[in-house]
């Protein structure tokens, strides 16, 4: 599963993840912000190109959930 985002709401759908035991596989994916680390909590990737995120659709789920609050 892809988060959209990586940031305020997208790490409180991560504990959203982790509360009903479903953080395996959770991949980030952020190609805004400049500050975000390549892991998030040493443990989640964070995918930062829609070269990444296609690649990651191609090898694995298509699935993702929305996690910007306050886009642009």
């Amino acid at each position: 599963m892809v988060i959209i985002g990586a940031k305020g709401l997208a790490k409180e759908l991560l504990a959203v993840f982790q509360w009903n035991g479903a953080s395996d596989d959770l991949v980030f994916f952020d190609n805004v912000n400049e500050d975000i680390p390549d892991t998030l909590y040493d443990q989640f990737p964070v995918l930062k190109s829609w070269e990444e995120l296609e690649m990651h659709f191609q090898k694995k789920s298509c699935d993702f959930v929305l996690g910007v609050g306050g886009g642009s």
